[in-house]
């Protein structure tokens, strides 16, 4: 994975989510809020950090988003990047961290896309059978009526 736009579910959320959350993600992606009507695209085209976990300059961004975002906007980053944001604010902290440092994908979010992918067709062929099934019955309910009508006309 390139960047976060290659990953669609996250590519769906930032798109979707309220400018508060999409700014958080940007202050912790770029150290800074963005700008106005740019945000959401910049947030798209962030490739990772590319940081050594155990170098200085990990830890100095670590520091960073952790002066500049409180409990609340870790919880909102998490969403969009559907990590999970149970436990305390350092273990929120370090899984957003890690995450925008690697983007890699858990097997959760790709067996999520499945899942979606899967539902979406689901209610596709179950709309297609629906259709099928209405069409069928008003075939079969217009029949009668036709008969009866035409009876009562003779």
């Amino acid at each position: 994975m390139a960047t976060l736009v290659d990953i669609e579910k996250i590519s769906q959320n930032i798109k979707n989510s309220k400018l508060k959350a999409v700014q958080a993600l940007h202050v912790a992606a770029y150290g800074e809020e963005g700008r106005p009507r740019l945000t959401k695209r910049d947030l798209k085209k962030f490739p990772r950090f590319k940081l050594d976990r155990e170098s200085s300059e990990y830890q100095a961004k670590v520091g960073e988003i952790k002066n500049n975002l409180n409990s609340s906007d870790l919880t909102a980053i998490c969403h969009i990047l559907n990590l999970d944001y149970a436990g305390q604010r350092e273990d929120i902290l370090d899984r957003v961290c890690t995450f925008l440092n690697d983007l890699s994908v858990s097997d959760d979010i790709i067996d999520e896309q499945e899942d979606v992918e899967t539902e979406d067709e689901a209610v596709e062929d179950r709309r297609y059978t629906d259709e099928s099934e209405s069409k069928d019955r008003t075939d079969e309910e217009d029949s009668p009526r036709l008969q009866s009508s035409a009876g009562t006309k003779a």
